[in-house]
C-alpha cells in the first residue's frame, strides 16, 4: 500500500548572546555563538505513543548561515503538534541556558524562533565519597514553573511522567535537563563539577 508522509513543520531561527555576556565592539561583534537546540513533544490530550508517531525528542547543532555568514544558525524539523525548545551553549562556548519556550506548531505553518543566551547562575557541586567516574545530571527544577500548559489549566510540570510524550512511562522531560539529552557531567580532578543554570523566572519556585 502506498505510504504518505506528511510535511514536517520548519523550526528555524538564530541564537545569540545577550547583553549581560557581551556586548558589541570593534573587538568582539559578539557573533562567536555555538549552541545546540533541543526540541521535545508536550503531551496534549488525547496524545500518546500507542496513537502519535514519533520521536518525540530532538537535538541538532547551530550552523554558520551560508547567507550571512554569521555563526548561530539553526533548522530542525518537527512534526505537528506542541513542542518545548529551548537553546543550550556547547561546550565552550559563551552563554548560559536559554529558557524553555511552549511552541505551538499544530496549524502546519514554519516557524522562526530566535533563542538568547543569558547570563545565568553559576553553581559549583562538590562531591564528596564518589567514586571518580561518576557523572552528574543537573536538572533545572523551577524556571520553568510559571509556563502555562496549552491543553490544560495550570502550569506545565516537567518534571513529572508523562507529561512529554515518550515510549518509557516512567520518565519525565528530559528539556529540563541543563546538558543535552541529559549527558552527564565528569568531575574534575578536584571532584567538582561546575553547572550553570538558569535564572528562576517571574512566578517560578524551586521544591525545597
Amino acid at each position: 500500500l502506498p505510504l504518505t508522509l506528511p510535511r514536517r513543520v520548519l523550526v528555524r531561527g538564530n541564537v545569540t548572546l545577550g547583553s549581560s555576556v557581551c556586548t558589541p565592539s570593534e573587538e568582539d561583534t559578539c557573533d562567536a555563538v555555538e549552541a545546540v537546540i533541543v526540541a521535545e513533544r508536550l503531551a496534549m490530550p488525547g496524545e500518546s505513543p500507542e496513537v502519535t508517531p514519533g520521536p518525540y525528542y530532538h537535538t541538532t547543532n547551530t550552523f554558520t548561515d551560508p547567507t550571512t555568514g554569521r555563526p548561530g544558525a539553526y533548522v530542525l524539523p518537527l512534526d505537528r503538534g506542541v513542542w518545548l525548545l529551548t537553546a543550550l551553549p556547547a561546550f565552550g562556548s559563551r552563554g548560559d541556558p536559554a529558557p524553555i519556550r511552549v511552541v505551538d506548531l499544530t496549524t502546519g505553518g514554519d516557524r522562526i524562533q530566535d533563542f538568547v543566551l543569558p547570563l545565568g547562575i553559576r553553581v559549583t557541586v562538590q562531591l564528596r565519597g564518589f567514586d571518580r567516574r561518576t557523572g552528574v545530571i543537573p536538572y533545572d527544577l523551577g524556571s520553568w514553573a510559571a509556563l502555562d500548559h496549552p491543553g490544560r489549566d495550570g502550569p506545565v510540570r516537567l518534571d513529572e511522567p508523562g507529561e512529554c510524550l515518550t515510549m518509557d512511562p516512567t520518565r519525565a522531560c528530559r528539556i529540563h535537563a541543563l546538558t543535552p539529552g541529559a549527558t552527564p557531567l565528569l568531575p574534575s580532578v578536584t571532584s567538582t563539577v561546575q553547572v550553570t543554570a538558569r535564572s528562576i523566572s517571574a512566578g517560578a519556585s524551586c521544591p525545597s
